[in-house]
Order: C-alpha cells, then sequence, then structure tokens
C-alpha cells in the first residue's frame, strides 16, 4: 500500500491463488514438514449485494461455508464487522487517525459516518447468538449452535447493510465514485497461536484466510465494476468490451481534468464474480471509467489477462498502464514465482491519502503525476499478489514480510527498467552528489536521535514515519544486504523455495528465516530478532589494523555480519564478509599491498555511521577521510568527510550590514559530533563578529535517559553603535550546556522531555562617552555569569499538545525561579486552535545583580544594563534600539505581552498568562489578549495590566504582527507608549530567528518533511 504525504511509492496489493485442484490441497501438503502445530481454516463465501447509490448504502445476504483444521473443537467465532469503524469517534481506526494527526474523520458529520447492521446470523435455521467484543467496536463474537469439529464445516448465513462512509481510509464514497473494500462480515483467522482478533486500522493492515468466493453485484446498468476474480456473465463482458472500443476512440487528457459524474441509469444489473482460493475479496464502482485490456503469457505457459479501469485524469499515463500491468507481472513471475490466477486489473479511483491500495487480483490507484510514478505504484501493488496474496503473512503484526519484501522486489524493478536506486525524497540540492540514498540519510538519522519507534511496537504504537521505515524501506535495505551477504544466486534460490513452499498459506518470520538460512548456512537471527524485531542498529568501526590483522569495534545493538573490503593500487578489491559479534574483534587478514580498509558499499550498506567505516594503515592519520569542501548541506558520504560552505549576510543596527562564510560539518544524517565556524564582518563598525559552535551527542544504553548531549558555544556581536563616537558597543557570550534526554516508554508516546544544565558568560564592552566635540570616551566592560537548570516537557497530541517549561536561575545577586505553560486546543485543522500561555516566576534572591534579572511585561529592545535578553539567547535586529522598526521586535518572555510599553516590572514575582485564537475566516488573523498580575513598587500596591488586539501569524511562533486594540490604562499612559505617538510605532512583531539554527533545523528536518 501507498500512504505516505512525502512519498510517491509504495503500496501493497495481495492477490493470489491456488494452483486449480493442486491449490486447495497446497495449505496442508506441507504442515508436517515445517510444524507439527501447523494449520489454516478455509472459509468460501458466497454474498449476494445491491448497491443504493442514493443513500450510498449496499443492502446483502452472506453465507459463510468455515472449515474447521484445527486440532481443538470450536465452538464460537469472532467476526471483523470493519465497517463499524466508521461508526463511532472512539474506535480504534479513530483513535489511530487522532495519533496520526488526521482531523477529517474527528470532525466529520454524521452523515458522513459508516456502519454495518441489520446483521441476523443463523446455522441451519437457527439464529446464533452475537455478542460484541469488549475491546473493540468492530468485533463481534457468534456462539454456534455446537461445538464444530476438525474436518468439519459449518455454514454461517444471514443478511447484513452496509452504509458506505465518506473516503477516510479504505472504503469510502466520493460521491458517486465507490470503494467496496473491507465491506462484508469476514471471521478472525485462528490458527497455532489461537484467535487473530483485530480492529480496523488505516495503518496496519490485515489477516485473512484463503478462500473461494461467489460474488454477486446488483447496481445501476451504466456502472463500470473492477472486481477480484472473475468476471461470470456474459452481459457485462460484453459491456466492458464495448467500454473498450469506447476508450480507445476517446482523446487522451493531461493531468487532472474535471470528469461529470453522469446520472445513475434507472435499469439495474446483476453480474457475478468468482475468485478462487484468495484471502479477500474487493470491487469498484463508477461510471466514468474507460476499460483497456491486454494480456501476458508467462515463462511456464499461463496466459494472465490484465486490466485497467481509469477516469480522464491522468488518461495520458492509464493508456499505458496495460503495458505497466504486463510487465510487472512477468517481472514477478520470474523473481519470484508463477502468478496462478487469471486475471490482475489496476483502477484508477479517489484515495483518502496516499496512492495505492491492493486487494486480490485488483489495486486502487490514485493520482501519479508522471508515468514512471504510476508504473511504480502498479508494479508495487501488482507484487502485492505475492506478498500478501499468496504469501499471506499476519501483515497486522510484520508488515515488513509483506510491505518490506515486496517493496525489495519493487526497487529491483525500477532499477531494471529505469536505473533508479530506490525512493528519493529529498530536494535535489542536498541529495545531489550523496553517498548514501535519502532512505539511508533518513532512517540512520533517525536512529540517531532515538526517534524511531521499534518494529514490535505494532502499527497502532507507531508514528506514520515509524511506521513506513519499518514495514517498508528498512526490510527493503536489509534484503539489499542479504542478497550480497549470500550471493545473488543463492539469494533468488532460497526466495524462491520460500514461495514454493509457503504460497497459499501463511508464513511467519521463523518460516522465511528457516528457508533462507538453509541456503546460505547462516544465522539470520540478528535480521529477524535483531532489526525487525527490536528495532536495534548496525554500527560497527574500523578501530585498527596490523600486517596481519584488522581490529573491529561492534558499537551498534544488532550482531549483523560484518563485509570487510580491502583495496589498493596493486591489489584486486576484496569482499569478506565475517559473522556479526559483539565488542571488539580481531580478524587475521593479509594487508600486503592494502592501502584502504572500509566496511560496506553503500548500495546496501545498514551501518547507522560511516564515518567509523574506513582505515588507511599507511597513513599518518589512518581513521581521517580524505576531505572534500561543498557548498550549502548535502548527505553523507562513504569515502569522504565533508566541510560545507555557505555565504552569510547579516543585517542589524550596530552594523547595519554583515558579511561573512559559515563552515560546518552539519550534514544529513546528522554527526555525533558537529560544529560551526561563522566568522562575519560588520560593515559599519568594521569589526569581525560572529559565532562558532561544537555539539557532542552520546548515546546512553541504559537508565532513565537515553542521549546526552553537549554543547559549547561561543558568539560575538555589536549591539550598539554610537555615532557621535564612531563606536560599537559589543557583547561575547561563552556558554555550555548538558541536555539529558528521557527514555520514552516502550509503547507509543507522544511525550519528549528532558533536562539541561548550563552555564554562561556574558561580557560587555561600551562606550562612556566624555566630550562629544573633542570625541573624546571611555571604553568601560562589565561581565556576569548565569547558571540554568532546566527541565522541559513536550507533549505532542493533535488536539491538546501542549508544553511545560521549568527553570531555575542563579548569579550572583539572584536566585530566580521561573514556570512557563504553553496549552494548545486545536480546531477542525491543525493550522487553527486556541493558543493559551500561563507564567508564573519568583525572585528568591535579589542583590543587586549585574544582569536584568526583573520581570518584565514581555522581551524587548533594551540597552546596557537593561537588555532585557539578559542571556543574550535571542536574535534581534536591534539589540538596543530605541525607535525605528528593529525597536518594534518583541520576543516571548515573562508575561509575554505584545505591547511596547516597558512600565511594567517586578523585583519580586509575576503571574501572567493570555491567548490568542485562529479567526473563522480564510485569513492567518489571530486575536489575542495577554496580562500581568506583579506588585508595582511605585504605587504600593499589586497592580493588573492587559493588552490585547489582532495579529497577523505568518508563521506561529516564529513570524507574528501585533496590532493593539485595547490595553490598561498602565500601559497608555507611560512614558515610552507616550514617545510612539504614531499607532503604527506601537505595532510590534515577532521574528523568532533562533528557529532557524542549523543544528536545531536538523535535528527535526525529516520529522518537517514527513509533516
Amino acid at each position: 500500500m501507498q500512504r505516505f504525504p512525502f512519498i510517491s511509492r509504495i503500496c501493497f496489493l495481495k492477490l493470489i491463488v491456488p494452483l486449480f485442484l493442486l491449490g486447495y490441497a497446497m495449505p496442508f501438503l506441507f504442515s508436517q514438514e515445517t510444524s507439527a502445530t501447523y494449520f489454516q481454516q478455509k472459509v468460501d463465501y458466497e454474498i449476494d449485494v445491491t448497491l443504493d447509490d442514493v443513500r450510498n448504502e449496499l443492502r446483502g445476504y452472506i453465507r459463510i461455508h468455515y472449515t474447521h483444521h484445527g486440532p481443538e473443537a470450536i465452538e464460537r467465532i469472532p467476526i471483523h464487522l470493519w465497517p463499524n469503524a466508521y461508526a463511532s469517534k472512539e474506535s480504534a481506526f479513530a483513535e489511530q487517525q487522532l495519533r496520526l494527526g488526521k482531523l477529517d474523520f474527528l470532525n466529520a458529520t454524521a452523515e458522513k459516518l459508516g456502519f454495518l447492521d441489520s446483521l441476523s446470523f443463523s446455522v441451519s435455521g437457527n439464529k446464533l447468538a452475537m455478542r460484541p467484543d469488549a475491546d473493540h467496536r468492530d468485533v463481534a463474537w457468534l456462539k454456534l449452535p455446537e461445538p464444530v469439529a476438525t474436518g468439519e464445516q459449518v455454514t454461517i448465513e444471514g443478511p447484513f447493510r452496509v452504509k458506505i462512509p465518506s473516503s477516510f481510509s479504505r472504503l469510502g464514497h466520493v460521491w458517486q465514485s465507490y470503494q467496496v473494500t473491507q465491506w462484508y462480515p469476514k471471521p478472525a483467522v485462528l490458527d497455532e497461536d489461537g484467535w487473530h482478533v483485530m480492529p480496523y486500522l488505516d495503518q496496519g493492515e490485515f489477516y485473512n484466510d484463503f478462500g473461494d468466493y461467489t460474488v454477486r453485484i446488483t447496481l445501476p446498468r451504466n456502472y463500470v465494476v473492477a472486481a477480484t476474480g472473475e468476471l461470470n456473465t456474459p452481459g457485462e463482458i460484453e459491456f466492458l468490451h464495448r467500454k473498450i472500443k469506447g476508450s480507445s476512440k476517446k482523446p487522451v487528457t493531461k493531468g487532472v481534468v474535471v470528469d461529470t459524474i453522469p446520472p445513475s441509469s434507472k435499469q439495474v444489473k446483476t453480474i457475478e464474480y468468482h475468485a478462487m482460493n484468495v484471502p479477500d475479496f474487493a470491487w469498484f464502482a463508477d461510471k466514468r471509467f474507460r476499460v483497456d485490456t491486454s494480456s501476458v503469457v508467462l515463462q511456464n505457459g499461463h496466459r494472465v489477462k490484465t486490466w485497467a479501469f481509469y477516469t480522464k485524469s491522468e488518461s495520458e499515463f492509464w493508456h499505458k498502464a496495460t503495458t505497466y500491468l504486463n510487465r510487472s507481472v512477468s517481472f514477478y513471475a520470474e523473481h519470484v514465482g508463477h502468478y496462478p490466477w487469471p486475471q490482475v486489473t489496476a483502477v484508477q479511483s479517489p484515495l483518502s491519502e496516499g496512492v495505492g491500495m491492493e486487494y486480490p487480483m485488483i489495486t486502487l490507484i490514485g493520482l501519479s503525476f508522471t508515468p514512471q510514478a504510476l508504473d511504480q505504484v502498479i508494479t508495487h501493488e501488482v507484487g502485492h499478489n505475492w506478498f500478501y496474496g499468496l504469501l499471506a503473512s499476519n501483515e497486522r503484526a510484520y508488515p515488513w514480510m509483506d510491505e518490506g519484501i515486496n517493496s525489495f522486489y519493487e526497487q529491483m524493478y525500477m532499477q531494471e527498467n529505469y536505473g533508479v536506486k530506490g525512493n528519493a525524497f529529498l530536494p535535489k540540492a542536498i541529495s545531489r552528489n550523496a553517498g548514501m540514498s535519502d532512505v539511508q540519510a533518513i532512517y540512520f538519522d533517525l536512529s540517531h536521535q532515538h526517534k524511531l519507534r521499534p518494529p514490535k511496537a505494532g502499527p497502532f504504537d507507531q508514528d506514520g514515519l515509524s511506521y513506513y521505515l519499518n514495514a517498508y524501506e528498512i526490510p527493503a535495505l536489509a534484503f539489499r544486504f542479504i542478497r550480497e551477504m549470500m550471493g545473488h544466486a543463492a539469494f533468488d534460490e532460497a526466495m524462491g523455495a520460500y514461495f514454493d513452499q509457503w504460497k497459499f498459506r501463511h508464513p511467519g518470520p521463523e518460516d522465511l528465516r528457516k528457508t533462507l538460512e538453509d541456503y546460505c548456512a547462516c544465522d539470520l537471527g540478528w535480521f529477524t530478532e535483531g532489526l525487525m524485531e527490536r528495532g536495534g542498529t548496525v554500527d560497527y568501526a574500523v578501530v585498527n589494523a596490523t600486517p596481519d590483522h584488522v581490529v573491529i569495534e561492534n558499537k551498534g545493538e544488532v550482531m549483523a555480519p560484518v563485509e570487510i573490503i580491502l583495496s589498493g593500487p596493486d591489489v584486486p578489491e576484496q569482499h569478506l564478509w565475517v559473522d556479526g559479534f559483539t565488542g571488539r574483534k580481531s580478524i587475521a587478514l593479509e594487508l600486503k599491498g592494502v592501502r584502504e580498509i572500509s566496511l560496506y558499499k553503500p548500495d546496501y550498506s545498514l551501518d547507522a555511521d560511516w564515518s567509523n567505516n574506513s582505515f588507511r594503515p599507511s597513513s599518518l592519520f589512518p581513521k581521517l577521510r580524505p576531505l572534500r569542501f561543498r557548498i550549502g548541506t548535502g548527505i553523507a558520504g562513504s569515502d569522504r568527510s565533508s566541510l560545507y560552505l555557505l555565504p552569510l549576510t547579516g543585517l542589524n543596527e550596530a552594523d547595519q550590514g554583515m558579511i561573512g562564510v559559515g563552515i560546518t560539518n552539519q550534514q544529513l544524517p546528522n554527526p555525533a559530533l558537529r560544529w560551526i565556524l561563522a566568522p562575519m564582518y560588520g560593515i559599519r563598525s568594521r569589526d569581525l563578529v560572529g559565532m562558532a559552535e561544537v555539539r557532542r551527542d552520546f548515546t546512553l544504553r541504559s537508565g532513565w535517559f537515553d542521549r546526552l548531549m553537549v554543547r559549547g558555544s561561543l558568539k560575538r556581536f555589536n549591539d550598539a553603535y554610537d555615532p557621535d563616537y564612531a563606536f560599537a558597543n559589543r557583547y561575547t557570550k561563552a556558554e555550555v550546556k548538558a541536555e539529558l534526554h528521557f527514555r520514552k516508554p516502550e509503547r507509543f508516546s507522544a511525550t519528549d522531555q528532558w533536562l539541561s544544565l548550563r552555564f554562561a558568560q556574558i561580557h560587555q564592552r561600551f562606550s562612556v562617552g566624555i566630550d562629544i566635540q573633542d570625541n573624546l570616551f571611555a571604553i568601560d566592560k562589565r561581565g556576569y555569569y548565569v547558571n540554568e537548570l532546566r527541565y522541559f516537557r513536550k507533549q505532542n497530541s493533535i488536539l491538546f499538545p501542549n508544553k511545560l517549561d521549568l527553570r531555575a536561575q542563579q548569579g550572583k545577586g539572584f536566585l530566580k525561579f521561573l514556570a512557563n505553560f504553553r496549552q494548545q486546543v486545536t480546531y477542525r485543522k491543525k493550522s487553527r486552535g486556541l493558543y493559551m500561555h500561563f507564567f508564573g516566576g519568583l525572585l528568591a534572591v535579589n542583590d543587586q545583580p549585574d544582569a536584568n534579572v526583573n520581570f518584565l511585561f514581555n522581551g524587548q529592545p533594551g540597552s546596557g544594563i537593561f537588555a532585557r535578553d539578559y542571556l543574550f539567547d535571542e536574535i534581534l535586529l536591534g539589540r538596543n534600539a530605541k525607535s525605528g522598526i528593529f525597536s518594534q521586535q518583541v520576543f516571548l518572555r515573562d508575561a509575554e505581552l505584545k505591547t511596547l510599553s516597558t512600565a511594567g516590572f517586578s523585583e519580586n514575582w509575576m503571574l501572567g498568562g493570555g491567548f490568542s485564537t485562529s479567526l473563522p475566516i480564510p485569513l492567518p488573523i489571530h486575536a489575542y489578549a495577554d496580562f500581568a498580575i506583579f506588585p508595582d513598587p511605585l504605587n504600593n500596591k499589586v497592580s493588573f495590566s492587559y493588552s490585547s488586539g489582532l495579529a497577523i501569524v505568518a508563521a506561529k511562533d516564529f513570524l507574528e504582527i501585533y496590532f493593539p486594540v485595547f490595553e490598561s490604562t498602565d500601559i497608555r499612559e507611560s512614558v515610552t507608549y507616550a514617545e510612539r505617538s504614531g499607532y503604527f510605532e506601537r505595532v510590534s512583531f515577532l521574528f523568532n530567528l533562533k528557529a532557524l539554527h542549523p543544528f536545531d533545523l536538523g535535528d527535526h528536518f525529516f520529522e518537517f518533511l514527513y509533516r
């Protein structure tokens, strides 16, 4: 299935079924060879259903012929009633939508919801008792009239009705275009592990028994239907062939086209489909479909009919769809195993998100935008006929056995036909000349930062990016790795044997592992358990080398095999594979003539840190890789270290303009040790300014914390310019900071929290005027330090995200405590909401400190000892500006009033708060109001001040402009306000430039990209 916004690939197509008579026996022939307890049920269906396209309803009657092969008699059967996932905002589906940040279903009106009802099951005329499942709204339990013993069959039958929801997930409709999937009552799978009862999920797929289907669909005559199985209605076959002829005469159209839906015919038709030994049945109906057909003959002589159903949109791509279908079916049949079914269909139809979803013998595909992308999606979905359709693993428990293996073959197809290696998600400016793929960069970076949930957490407890990587890309990369380790011939033979042994059955990870190990004589526990269950990282390093030994250390959590590559100008390149290990290992090797020792080839490397994968024995600095310079930023390489150059320009009131160059090793994935040097020249001050910073991240294996970040920085900038003396005031700040990130629990957690401790030393240099006429002045200096202990907690839920920030600050003459809490209430769209903030502060000690640590209305420019940003954390355009546009910049501090009045301050304590809310108009305009409560030393009372107005919010908490409307008397009558005589001089703005720090951008780059 292809479902991820930043990816135009991925999907899953699951179809496949028996080899005629042999297919019926196949599920049981190998059970004695593999496991004494293995068994699988057979569930056949007869379904009659009628579409009401006025009410968007299905009315049907179902007969379920359930054949029991388990060792013990069963007395009850759980039934999946998955359309009921759309009936309630409290279903597992609804909860998952919320977790993943999708609000459409949560905000849907009642008429857009769906359900399955009118159920009355019986066996041989005896009505069955049906009890709702205790945990899941879309599951029920049927009590059988008598136990069903091994080898016996029971027929369960009854009516049902489905209200088709709007298109929120797989089952749905967009106007009168119908996607009828996961739509009928379906028994849960019973196998040697027990009943697999599961609610419907959007992220996370299914596990179904094989069976034969006879489905009869009644609907208005002018609908075109595409479905699982073979069409067995002669009149409808003729209807489709007329459509084929008509489609060939219609002009192809480019891009997305509005295609009017014609009215429904008053006459109806009933069409019948048969599907043999498939795990599911889906169908799609649309009155606008064009139809193309073709066929392909496979190597074993089996002819497969291919069908394409599509609308006007992108028809310039879709008229080649049968060519893509023929080629993809041939590819998978050649590389995996023969396709047993008579046909395969691709359908263009609306999707709630993503670009593809697979079902047996048929796949649903959305917009593709390029012909290559359409070919890729069709190929991926067709591949699911093998991985899910024929090899019907438990996708909910092991999605990688379906999506990941299929992605591996899809990528092989794309490389073979287009020369494309993997999927590209990053801007070309970053990924050009990259040493690793985009996927490797994303995977390794998120692993370093502990932002990937382990695969064993399951689809419900993973965020969307973790699920995509764990289910699709990491296993696909691992399969490339295993293929290289085993050798192509042995791997291909092993996968062929795996397919032949397990087709039409339900293999698990251990079954796949056993088959592969039979062909490689190796241990693949590192893959199935270390990588695909626990989600550990592979990280080996070349530590040292002597003339006859290489020392390698495992710094990761997975004992993957190690590929050692020896190269030199006078020796042929050698590739040696060594079994995985823990700790350090000395490996005997002949290194005569070897100039470089390296680990893994980039194309299939799983190693998360390439910087320690090479060693040059004859070099003065053997671990130091050759250096190259690049412009901007990029992706790490395997053979060289990169330094990145970036021209810099800056602007502030003191220097007017600044020019310089940034030099950094910041790249993707983020290095464990990163640094940046940014010298600049102030044009007006004629002074050297700029900053330098270094940061080292450490992974912690156990305990409360999983990551330690140590950071040191030095920056020097001019913050005021005295034109009378042509002298620039300057500040210098040195800072050291340690930050400990709490380890997340095993279950899905939307909470990030950390502790930090920092020490900041600030020095200021400023002029003291003596005589303006003689241009006489003195240079004075002052300095102070601040220690800060901080606890920060961020809750990243979609509806109610919040942040808690607690700080204790100490310096000469003061001890200060601050508490900030921010709460958001999301409206119908994530970009709209109610934003609240609350503040409390106490100056426990205030004994003439050098820093301006008094509590204030807000942060804004202030000069000298009145610098309101006393930690010099902010990037201010006019740090000491008293007038002009630069003086109107504010930053978030204390009570956070947006006013430019400096009336309010407190030497003791302050309480504050406020809110802003987006307005119900299609413009980024918010209403805001803030208040502060504090002891007023001038009037000897507790004062209450407020400021409110309207704001233009270009980017929340980054770029906002505030227009005051109602403000308290003390603000309106303050001296600083009186000096701002014009209204627009009282307009303030927030420009949070510190959010653009390259290290912080690097930390969140891939998360931002995914969103």
